[in-house]
């Protein structure tokens, strides 16, 4: 029982630890990639500035087609055929590929 109740809150730790190192970064919109071939659909965008992952400045998230990826996916098309800025907010976890994860995407 005491063991189980360590490792639940070493586990909370690396969470918390984990979101303190999320990326923000304001910038219009330099590359917007969608992956061909993986299911569900990916769509990662390149922001000027540097990420907390290896592959600076890039983010990603999956299912690009549906729900809340298909709006995020519709406001990174907009800035980047409008010229216009987005905010986006990782998750400050870094995937197989070394691209941060997104948590929140704002159009300026």
């Amino acid at each position: 029982m005491k063991r189980s109740i360590l490792a639940i809150l070493g586990l909370s730790l690396m969470l918390v630890q984990s979101e303190a190192y999320a990326t923000t970064l304001t910038s219009v919109v330099q590359t917007v990639r969608v992956s061909s071939g993986v299911s569900p659909v990916r769509m990662s965008i390149q922001m000027v500035g540097r990420t907390s992952c290896p592959t600076t400045g890039w983010f990603a998230f999956e299912n690009a087609g549906s729900g809340i990826g298909r709006l995020w996916s519709d406001l990174a098309i907009a800035a980047s055929k409008g010229g216009k800025q987005l905010t986006i907010t990782g998750t400050g976890r870094c995937d197989v590929f070394g691209v941060e994860g997104i948590s929140i995407i704002d159009l300026e």
